[in-house]
């Protein structure tokens, strides 16, 4: 990735996060709880990869990315007005799952104190057993 792509990568993920959070991309398939995340721009720059993440349900992702394809025209328009640049790169529009995937992991690390007390718990307990055997067995 050269310096001019992530430069443009970086244009287009900004100029994208404002048209959401101005509230300009109004089809309603769009969830209010949608964050650009990033944009990765070709070698060439005829395309450019927008990844995106929403907080919610799979099927408020699904709806998410139906959207933004939807008003992609929309997006490449703004796009045009607003940067200056020759071409506009195509756009598509890719599902993040890293923040997903570091809410769950956040999640499991709060989890671990609570599974570690158990643990000691069941290991306390078989303990406990194992020396009651040991009292109950006639000695040798």
């Amino acid at each position: 990735m050269t310096r001019r792509t992530q430069r443009l990568g970086s244009v287009i993920q900004e100029e994208i996060t404002l048209l959401l959070s101005k509230g300009r991309l109004k089809d309603p398939r769009i969830h209010e709880l949608t964050t650009i995340t990033g944009a990765k721009v070709s070698r060439d720059l005829s395309v450019a990869t927008v990844y995106f993440t929403v907080l919610g349900e799979e099927e408020d992702i699904e709806s998410t990315g139906r959207g933004l394809e939807a008003a992609r025209g929309f997006i490449q328009r703004h796009l045009a007005r607003h940067m200056n640049v020759r071409v506009i790169p195509s756009l598509r529009f890719e599902y993040d799952p890293s923040v997903a995937y570091g809410d769950r992991m956040n999640r499991l690390l709060a989890e671990l104190p609570e599974l570690r007390r158990q643990d000691e718990e069941v290991h306390e307990a078989d303990t406990k057993d194992v020396d009651r055997e040991e009292e109950s067995e006639p000695g040798e």
